[in-house]
């Protein structure tokens, strides 16, 4: 709005002029609360009275934004660019109570680098992560979600968008608060971001049990895939495996997690187990599940094989209870777990293959003997098992026998 004129010094309405210009000046700042600079398409500064109150004997029309419409509006500014603006719209939504839109607020900002925490904002954090704690010791957190529930409207298709992206972004800073807040409100549970990942693996890579039942009790897949470049192929049972997460894979196996997917190598999640080899219940549960003892990865290999080349002798043991197959012959050349184990010198492992009654002279495709594996390695507490067992010293692989190979070792062995 232009105000200035020409100066006259004979004009006396200038006087006027002003004197009505002041007295629009003070009718409008009584009559709001507050105004705020909004950029429209063309740049052009406008004004957009946000609360209006009653003046004298004049009804001035009220149009109140909600606290949504509050943040959505920050979460535009700071898009434009506007971040003073959008500060100001998240300090008067957190004087007025509404700490978690503006909590939305700073989480945007913070993804845009434009955000530096004070004291204040440090104390109120504080004040809004143990309010949690404090209601939750009298209401039940599964009748907190039957109240959201009831109490949730339905979402535009931008609003949806809206707050997906606002959990990824939550996610990654580990506000897991705001992150049950939005699944509550409403979000696409089965999104991805760029790495290729769900909500449900960011909440089982952050082992947070309470967010990943809350996704699944809003649908989402159990056995959703990630198609990140490291991870393809990879369900959330596979990274709750890879994270040894008892709690997390009971879940999801109660979810009907697929314990036969595969990922990109081809590895099931007993493959996983196998290889990790540190909890004998995961590998009992994944196979009272219906886990496929015998599954081959692209490398041929079965979890038998895997726990074998990881000296995971308990696992060994307990697949073997399980019957799974002691001679199954894997990798490009053929090796049985026997095979390996003599190859690697354990002799316990070994020991327990005969004790199942693996053979103890099956051949890879070149003809090797679990006797040559042992010879040549130098291990002679096996070679003297195997030969014990009934092994053929004159097995021939391309014409090498184990006598062959033991005879430059003969001082040695």
């Amino acid at each position: 709005m232009k105000t200035s004129r020409n100066k006259d010094k004979g004009d006396k309405s200038s006087e006027e002029y002003k004197f009505y210009m002041n007295a629009l000046y003070v009718g409008v700042t009584r009559a709001i609360n507050s105004v705020y600079v909004i950029g429209n398409e063309r740049k052009c500064n406008l004004l957009r009275i946000i609360k209006s109150e009653r003046v004298s004997n004049t009804d001035i029309k009220k149009e109140e934004s909600t606290p949504e419409e509050w943040r959505n509006m920050a979460l535009e500014l700071i898009d434009k660019g506007n971040i003073e603006q959008a500060k100001s719209i998240e300090e008067k939504l957190r004087q007025e109570g509404k700490e978690e839109y503006a909590e939305e607020i700073i989480s945007a900002l913070k993804a845009k680098g434009c955000y530096v925490e004070s004291d204040k904002d440090k104390q109120a954090s504080s004040e809004l992560k143990t309010e949690p704690q404090k209601s939750s010791t009298m209401v039940p957190q599964s009748e907190k979600r039957k109240q959201s529930s009831n109490k949730k409207k339905k979402l535009t298709k931008k609003e949806l968008e809206e707050n997906t992206n606002m959990l990824f972004l939550a996610f990654k800073e580990g506000m897991f608060e705001l992150v049950e807040r939005l699944i509550s409100q409403g979000v696409n549970v089965n999104a991805r971001d760029q790495r290729g990942f769900t909500p449900l693996c960011y909440s089982v890579l952050s082992d947070y049990q309470d967010i990943a039942e809350l996704l699944l009790q809003h649908r989402a897949s159990v056995d959703a895939k990630s198609t990140g470049a490291e991870t393809k192929g990879n369900t959330p049972l596979h990274f709750a495996l890879g994270r040894s997460s008892h709690n997390m894979i009971k879940l999801l196996l109660q979810y009907g997690a697929d314990v036969n997917a595969r990922d990109h190598t081809g590895n099931s999640s007993l493959h996983y187990a196998a290889s990790d080899g540190s909890h004998q219940d995961i590998v009992k549960l994944l196979l009272q599940h219906g886990a496929i003892i015998d599954a081959r990865n692209r490398e041929n290999n079965t979890p038998l094989h895997i726990a074998v080349n990881r000296d995971h002798e308990d696992t060994v043991s307990l697949l073997l209870q399980y019957r799974a197959d002691a001679d199954a012959k894997g990798g490009d050349k053929g090796y049985t777990p026997l095979y390996l184990a003599a190859g690697r010198g354990h002799k316990s492992i070994a020991k327990l293959f005969l004790e199942h009654g693996a053979d103890v002279n099956a051949a890879t495709s070149e003809g090797r003997t679990p006797l040559h594996a042992a010879v040549q390695e130098g291990h002679y507490a096996i070679v003297k098992l195997l030969l014990e067992r009934g092994a053929n010293v004159n097995a021939k692989a391309e014409g090498i026998t184990p006598l062959h190979l033991a005879a430059p070792k003969g001082k040695r062995m």
